[in-house]
């Protein structure tokens, strides 16, 4: 499993979170947990939840990788790692520079977007990781409201 590399200080993860992200990320699929009908690879926070990225809470990468080592049982650090695992591969890495922590995601290249989102019609919760990207590779991870599980991964362009 690969999670990108990230700051030495987060390398010193303990047994439960490794084995999280091990068992999370074995089932994580584009629908590895049951979400709502209103959820699909074309999911758009703007268009569907009438959500703009912008007005959620954000957090450079850096930033984001201190809290999941700081708070690593927590629903919110399991999001956050899970999402940086997602999407290491397809965006991410691309993105990254060597830095004198390790390697980094500047805050030009783009930026870790979270919050609670509620479908319009549906009524339905969801806790969202969204990346925000300085190009067209923004994505959206929804997750069941309150718990690290995610349930659909969609590409915003």
């Amino acid at each position: 499993m690969n999670i990108g590399p990230h700051h030495s200080s987060v390398r010193k993860t303990r047994g439960s979170f490794v084995a999280f992200m091990v068992l999370g990320m074995l089932g994580a699929g584009p629908s590895a947990r049951a979400c709502g009908p209103e959820l699909s690879l074309d999911t758009s926070l703007y268009y569907d939840f009438g959500v703009s990225p912008s007005e959620l809470s954000w957090l450079e990468d850096a930033d984001a990788l201190e809290g999941i080592e700081r708070k690593e049982n927590h629903p919110w650090s399991m999001r956050m790692a899970l999402a940086r695992a997602r999407l290491w591969e397809p965006i991410l890495r691309y993105r990254a520079v060597s830095g004198g922590d390790g390697v980094e995601i500047p805050l030009t290249s783009g930026r870790w977007r979270w919050g609670r989102v509620t479908h319009p019609q549906s009524g339905s919760t969801y806790d969202v990781v969204h990346w925000h990207d300085i190009d067209d590779g923004s994505y959206t991870l929804y997750f069941r409201r309150g718990t690290p599980w995610l349930c659909q991964l969609a590409y915003e362009n």
